[in-house]
């Protein structure tokens, strides 16, 4: 094992003998880029002056923003990177809505992004706006000759935008978050990532947004409350199980236990003869 950690030609790194850490030299850069970057964007990045507390009350539906939402907005106005955080049912939906409203109110561009093309549909009926693959946003092109993959937009030619939207943020490995602060312009662009930290990990290499928010670096916002609580009943049951919270109620554990109005999550109580059943 020691003789393959050595091998030059693997291109792998050993450092920090105390906590025993090795990992491929690419993978190491990689990381190291994007923790340069992201304090670069920290560093170089403006305050936007508008006013985000005339947003708390959405004129199409009337909902009004809590103040942990109202906070995701003053953070992407006055920081160029933050982070919103929060379970199913919580509100991200309705914050980035509002964020986007904001931005369009004040001729400011945006783009909308998630890591699949199933999360950017989402992303896109919840917004009623358009959203991108970050491939398709960045634009991932492959050379007709070398047969070899890349992105149109990146250090040399940034995202145009003022704003960068990621939804599902927690998906993003260190390749493709790497890249795609490649493309952002830290005097220009500022970037808002989006996600449940509790689901979905990086896809590959690399654990991106958990990393950032343990840094505490970033301007974080986190929201608790639970819209869609007792409306349904899975809702219930994860907030329950994410808080350690028993949420079978005290001798209802026979027969079947139905929770939320609208009933979408049963506990059905089997022997263990049935269990195969």
């Amino acid at each position: 094992f020691v003789d393959i950690l050595k091998d030059e030609d693997l291109n792998i790194i050993y450092f920090d003998k105390k906590n025993i850490v090795v990992s491929k030299y690419k993978t190491y850069e990689t990381e190291l880029y994007i923790a340069k970057k992201v304090k670069e964007i920290l560093s170089k990045g403006r305050g936007l002056n508008i006013p985000y507390h005339s947003y708390q009350i959405n004129p199409n539906t009337g909902f009004e923003l809590t103040d942990e939402q109202m906070q995701a907005l003053e953070y992407s106005s006055r920081y160029s990177i933050s982070m919103l955080c929060g379970g199913g049912g919580c509100g991200k939906s309705a914050t980035i809505e509002m964020a986007v409203k904001m931005l369009e109110d004040n001729d400011m561009s945006y783009i909308l992004l998630a890591p699949t093309g199933k999360s950017s549909d989402v992303l896109s009926t919840y917004t009623n706006r358009d959203a991108k693959t970050i491939h398709r946003g960045l634009e991932y092109t492959v050379d007709k000759v070398t047969g070899r993959g890349y992105f149109m937009y990146d250090e040399n030619n940034p995202l145009p935008y003022d704003c960068v939207f990621v939804d599902e943020s927690s998906m993003v490995d260190i390749w493709l978050f790497a890249s795609l602060l490649k493309a952002i312009d830290p005097r220009k662009t500022r970037l808002m990532l989006i996600q449940d930290p509790e689901q979905i990990p990086s896809v590959s290499a690399g654990n991106c947004t958990a990393d950032m928010l343990t840094s505490k670096i970033i301007p974080t916002t986190t929201l608790t409350k639970v819209f869609r609580y007792a409306e349904g009943g899975l809702a219930t049951v994860a907030t329950k199980m994410r808080k350690g919270e028993m949420f079978l109620p005290k001798g209802k554990t026979k027969g079947v236990v139905n929770f939320g109005e609208k009933k979408d999550y049963s506990f059905i109580d089997t022997g263990d003869n049935s269990v195969m059943d």
